[in-house]
């Protein structure tokens, strides 16, 4: 059993971390994930390094002692707010470099993928769903990892925007898009 309980803190600190990633993205107002700064450690009461299960969050001992008395700590990314809305991860369409507009092609396959953020992810962690230039939402994508554009019509303009979801947390990665026109 303390091998299952290794990995469970393992995967509750891990998870942790990411919402705490969203939170600082988010609270940054972050545009591109090359805009996040370097992200500090978490403090230990958050999961952290040496955390311990007895530690409590700073804000329980701020009654005690004045202000003035306590040193001026550095600022950390706000934890207190808990809906991580934009992963710093991003999606992105993988073959989008290889699609120079206009094309003659009758058909076009797009795959996609999740890049970016400070811990290895997989691809079967997301879900993508896809949004077309005539849609007004995003739904799944029909293929999982790529689309298939078929019957492209000549003179045509489209639009494809692919976002990845995290299965286990539902956060919301950067979504990505193209546009292109048929010959």
């Amino acid at each position: 059993m303390p091998v299952k309980s290794s990995r469970n803190r393992l995967i509750s600190s891990t998870r942790l971390r990411l919402t705490a990633l969203a939170i600082a993205a988010a609270s940054w107002g972050c545009s591109d994930i090359s805009d996040l700064p370097e992200l500090p450690e978490l403090p230990a009461w958050a999961g952290g390094p040496k955390a311990a299960p007895e530690a409590t969050p700073p804000a329980a001992d701020a009654d005690k002692g004045s202000d003035t008395d306590k040193p001026e700590t550095p600022s950390q990314p706000v934890t207190a707010q808990a809906t991580p809305s934009q992963f710093p991860l991003a999606t992105v369409i993988v073959s989008k470099g290889a699609v120079v507009s206009p094309i003659d092609q009758k058909t076009l396959s797009l795959s996609y993928a999740v890049t970016g953020g400070p811990v290895s992810v997989t691809i079967n962690e997301f879900r993508f769903f896809c949004k077309r230039e005539y849609e007004k939402s995003f739904s799944n994508c029909p293929d999982g990892y790529k689309y298939d554009f078929a019957d492209l019509k000549s003179g045509s303009s489209y639009t494809l925007t692919v976002q990845a979801v995290s299965i286990s947390t539902g956060a919301v990665a950067k979504p990505d898009s193209i546009t292109f026109q048929v010959k």
